[in-house]
């Protein structure tokens, strides 16, 4: 089967395993089992509910949001709205917290400030040119919400572990689980050749997303193939040299891999709805 440009581009950086910046490290380098942080309304599959804007510079957060839907509601870009609140560890947000969704206020330098130039009444004032901060989100239909692709608790996460790099986090489960999509999409790849992820599934979303899914046991659906957010795309399983069953799942910009748990539902400690 002849695989496309854009594919055969994608799959060296992304199927690099544990010996490049993706995958789980060696049993004896392999990070402690951290769980999710405290509990916020939502789930494995969180009902859809419409959100109104916010009027002011914060917003409150209600049971059931998501950093992706509070920043598509506010046209915003996600980790624009991330980095205005300090988030590192999104995670760990609770109902009730304010976000900030309006640029922070540059703080004044000291000293005389210079006196404005006046405007003449004969003329119009000059145009703000500068760039805005907050960078549109994109007119191609973007998936309305990311779902989990199984409830299991985090094992791995995003980011540097130890003297390697995870461009995805894992996920505790067992063989045998189901395995699903987390968004709208179309199956760019299902195989295996992937060192250290072992049988890996590829899914194309709306706009540039990409989301991947590594050590799986068996593919429910094949190259080509439409599937819906939710649906059981595949089968969980163990590969490569990881010490347990694990799902690796990633979601990448382009070929840009992006923190997962940014994009996700927030949910309980132990990975499951509260």
């Amino acid at each position: 089967m002849r695989k496309k440009p854009w594919l055969t581009l994608l799959l060296p950086t992304l199927l690099l395993g544990c010996a490049g910046p993706i995958g789980a490290a060696p049993p004896e380098a392999a990070p402690a089992r951290v769980a999710v942080g405290p509990p916020l309304a939502g789930d494995l599959a969180p009902k859809q509910r419409q959100m109104q804007p916010a009027k002011g510079d914060h917003y409150v957060v209600q049971p059931g949001d998501t950093l992706w839907a509070i920043a598509t509601a506010h046209n915003l870009d996600l980790e624009l709205l991330a980095e205005w609140n300090r988030i590192d560890k999104p995670e760990q947000i609770k109902l009730g917290d304010r976000l900030r969704i309006t640029p922070p206020p540059t703080p004044a330098r000291p000293g005389r400030q210079p006196p404005k130039k006046p405007i003449l009444k004969t003329e119009p004032p000059e145009p703000d040119t500068r760039t805005p901060l907050a960078k549109p989100v994109p007119q191609a239909p973007l998936p309305r919400e990311w779902l989990w692709p199984h409830e299991g608790r985090i094992i791995t996460r995003f980011g540097p572990q130890g003297l390697q790099r995870s461009t995805g986090i894992d996920l505790e489960v067992a063989p045998g689980d189901a395995i699903l999509a987390s968004a709208d999409g179309v199956v760019a790849y299902a195989g295996g050749g992937a060192p250290g992820l072992g049988n890996i599934l590829l899914l194309r979303h709306g706009g540039p997303y990409m989301t991947a899914y590594g050590h799986l046991q068996k593919f429910l659906v094949k190259r080509g193939e439409s599937v819906t957010a939710g649906q059981e795309i595949a089968k969980a399983g163990q590969s490569g040299i990881t010490p347990s069953p694990r799902l690796h799942f990633e979601i990448r910009h382009g070929i840009r891999p992006v923190n997962p748990v940014l994009y996700l539902p927030i949910r309980h400690p132990t990975g499951k709805p509260p």
